[in-house]
């Protein structure tokens, strides 16, 4: 890798060590900070550059745990950052960029989304006991349908968000390396 890409990402590690070890310990603003860390994930891929995208989303995520060992059982930041907001960024570039078909990219996504949001459901539910009997009768029973219609909307909205801030991204990081 080039000295201009292990900088920038190393920079991309370090925003999102912060997101992820202030979504850890402020409860309010976990899943916030777990998409707004996802999108310093693109950082290093605006320079075509996958490694550097992978490099910041472990070591990123690696030292974000290792400072928040006391916070790993009681918050959802690290399944949902590892399980899918981190790694999606940089594994969407690559198949946008080698021009995977469309439908193989959503479907990829969609099945991957709704896993992570299935994943994050029973982590609150049995392992945070997040209860859920203040919802009504319906809700309960059907919680796992509208959790797949949640994710499939989520999801499209998520993309949409990456492939804009990888445009802005890349249209400026451009400006800054040329100077």
């Amino acid at each position: 890798m080039k000295t201009r890409n292990v900088t920038i990402s190393a920079i991309s590690a370090s925003f999102i060590i912060i997101c992820l070890t202030l979504g850890a310990y402020v409860d309010v603003t976990d899943i916030s900070m777990v998409l707004l860390s996802s999108l310093f994930v693109l950082m290093p891929v605006a320079y075509k550059s996958y490694k550097g995208g992978l490099f910041a989303y472990s070591v990123g995520g690696a030292v974000a745990l290792l400072i928040c060992i006391p916070k790993i059982v009681t918050s959802a930041v690290f399944v949902a950052y590892f399980g899918f907001f981190g790694i999606f960024p940089v594994v969407n570039a690559i198949m946008n960029d080698k021009n995977v078909n469309k439908y193989v990219l959503h479907t990829v996504g969609l099945i991957w989304c709704t896993i992570t949001v299935y994943g994050m459901y029973f982590y609150y539910r049995f392992v945070l006991g997040l209860s859920f009997h203040n919802l009504p009768i319906w809700v309960e029973e059907y919680i796992l349908l509208i959790l797949v219609a949640v994710s499939i909307a989520f999801y499209f909205i998520y993309a949409y968000l990456l492939k804009k801030v990888r445009q802005y991204l890349a249209y400026y990081m451009d400006k800054i390396g040329k100077k």
